[in-house]
C-alpha cells in the first residue's frame, strides 16, 4: 500500500489555530502554512514551532511522545537516564538531530489516504498453512478502512506467532494467550484505532485500595492503561492508523502480553475474583 502525501489539512484544526496564532501567519488555513514552511513541513517549521508541538500534540499524543523520546534516547540526545518522556522531551536541546525525528513523526501525522485516514503499508500475504487456517486476500486501498487494518492486523501478527497462537472471533477479532489472561486485538470504527487488550481477571471486588494500586501500576506501565469496569481488570492500549506498522503493533501486542502475564498472578493474590483463564475456548468479554 503507497504512502500517502502530506497536507496541512490534515493536522487537527485546534492544533493548526494554535500555531498559526504563536507564529504569526495571516490565518489557519493550510495555504497559509504552505507559503510559511511549504507543501511538507522542515526544519524550520520543527525549530519555530517545537514548544507548541511539545505542550499541544505530544502531551496529549502519548504514542508519538513515546517514540519520538525513544528514537531520541537511542541517538543519546540530552539525558537519556530521564524515564519521563514529556520531562525528558523537555530537558533536550531545540537541535538539529531532535528537530529530524520530530519532522518524521510530525509528517506521519499529516499523512492520510481519501477516507481522512493514514493506512499502514501492508506486510507481506502469509500463506494460508501458515497462518490461521483462514484465506488472507488482497485488499485495496479503496476499501472500508475498518476491513484493511483489521487485515493488516491479522497479517502481522500472523507471520510473527503460531498458527495455534491465535484465533479468530465472529467480528473479525483476533484473541490471543497472555500466560493466564487473555489478549484481544480489534479495530474500533469511531473514532479508527487498532485496541489491543487483556482481561486478567474478572469478578473483581471493587474498593479504593484496588483502584490505588491500579494508579500505582499506570505510574510505572510504559505504553497503556490498566483499569477496573464492571468486575473486569483490564489492560489496554491503543495505536492510531498514522502511527501503526508492523513493529509498532507487534511491540504493543508483546508489551501488553508481558504486562498481562506479570501483574494478573499478583493483582488476584491481593483482590481475589478469578483469573480469566488460559482456554481460548473461555468466552471472551468484549470490553
Amino acid at each position: 500500500m503507497p504512502r500517502f502525501r502530506f497536507q496541512w489539512d490534515n493536522i487537527d484544526a485546534n492544533l493548526r489555530e494554535i500555531l498559526a496564532n504563536i507564529l504569526h501567519l495571516q490565518g489557519v488555513d493550510a495555504a497559509h502554512f504552505v507559503n510559511r514552511f511549504g507543501k511538507r513541513p522542515n526544519q524550520e517549521f520543527i525549530q519555530a514551532a517545537w514548544p507548541l508541538l511539545l505542550d499541544h500534540w505530544l502531551l496529549i499524543d502519548k504514542n508519538a511522545a513515546h517514540r519520538i523520546a525513544e528514537a531520541l534516547q537511542m541517538r543519546q540526545v540530552g539525558d537519556a537516564s530521564i524515564s519521563d518522556d514529556m520531562i525528558y522531551l523537555r530537558s533536550c536541546r531545540n537541535s538539529a538531530g531532535l528537530r529530524d525525528v520530530v519532522l518524521i513523526e510530525f509528517i506521519a501525522l499529516g499523512e492520510r489516504n481519501e477516507t481522512g485516514v493514514r493506512l499502514p503499508e501492508s506486510p507481506a500475504p502469509v500463506p494460508d498453512d501458515t497462518a490461521t487456517g483462514v484465506s488472507i486476500p488482497v485488499i485495496s486501498r479503496n476499501d472500508n478502512p475498518v476491513d484493511v487494518l483489521r487485515q493488516f492486523v491479522l497479517q502481522t501478527l500472523a507471520s510473527h506467532f503460531e498458527k495455534n497462537a491465535i484465533t479468530i472471533d465472529e467480528d473479525g477479532d483476533i484473541i490471543m494467550p497472555a500466560g493466564s489472561a487473555v489478549l484481544c486485538v480489534t479495530v474500533a470504527p469511531d473514532p479508527l484505532i487498532v485496541r489491543v487488550y487483556a482481561v486478567l481477571i474478572k469478578n473483581v471486588v471493587c474498593s479504593a485500595e484496588l483502584y490505588e494500586t491500579l494508579n500505582h501500576i499506570n505510574a510505572v506501565l510504559q505504553i497503556g492503561r490498566m483499569f477496573e469496569k464492571d468486575g473486569l481488570i483490564i489492560l489496554e492500549s491503543s495505536i492510531f492508523p498514522y502511527a501503526l506498522n508492523e513493529q509498532s503493533l507487534f511491540n504493543v501486542v508483546m508489551q501488553v502480553q508481558i504486562h498481562a502475564d506479570q501483574y494478573d498472578d499478583r493483582l488476584h493474590a491481593t483482590f481475589g475474583g478469578e483469573l480469566f483463564g488460559t482456554s481460548l475456548s473461555d468466552d471472551v468479554i468484549d470490553v
